[in-house]
């Protein structure tokens, strides 16, 4: 992927900047969507400069590569309250529970799911600090066929806080963010096209 030392500053006229937007949302989703043959990349401003119309970035491919292996993702966390972070992911945001896992008595481990989607929550054990910073630079996107709009409504119906609410992106997807109890960011996207 190219430096984004080359690229200019896109405005739009409320002299927000978008390309600031672009650039951190393309690039999580390049680093953490790539299992279903999406490509976004950030690109030099040489390459970019022919597809620029008035301030909107167009996002590019590059060229398909060959994998070297098959692979599936799920993201395991660990959370300071496992019951209470089940409680949010059940409750707010609308997971299933797949599996737990119980030691001595106590929850340690739940298995969620949302369709393809899998999450696993894990009980901190407080060895590294209870007051640690988690989740910095870190972002977990759930893709959705299904209505943002309603997703986000019943998010909130449910207790849950929006970070931003839905909006479209100039990447071609509708999204939302959030954070959960922990402080992990979330985004819920779902395609335009």
């Amino acid at each position: 992927m190219a430096s984004c030392r080359s690229a200019r500053l896109l405005s739009d006229r409320r002299g927000t900047d978008t390309w600031e937007l672009f650039r951190r949302l393309s690039f999580e989703l390049f680093s953490t969507h790539t299992s279903q043959r999406f490509r976004f990349a950030i690109v030099p401003m040489a390459d970019v400069s022919p597809t620029i119309n008035r301030g909107i970035a167009h996002m590019t491919s590059p060229a398909p590569s060959h994998e070297k292996f098959r692979a599936s993702a799920s993201v395991s966390i660990t959370v300071k309250d496992i019951q209470k972070s089940l409680t949010w992911y059940q409750d707010v945001l609308g997971f299933g529970v797949e599996r737990a896992v119980e030691h001595e008595g106590r929850l340690v481990f739940v298995g969620l799911k949302a369709g393809d989607a899998r999450l696993a929550l894990n009980q901190d054990d407080g060895a590294k600090g209870w007051d640690r910073v988690k989740a910095l630079g870190f972002s977990v996107n759930f893709w959705t066929t299904e209505d943002i709009d309603a997703i986000a409504s019943r998010i909130k119906a449910s207790g849950g806080t929006l970070d931003s609410e839905p909006v479209d992106a100039p990447w071609g997807a509708r999204f939302f963010r959030l954070t959960d109890p922990d402080g992990f960011k979330l985004a819920v996207l779902k395609s335009l096209t």
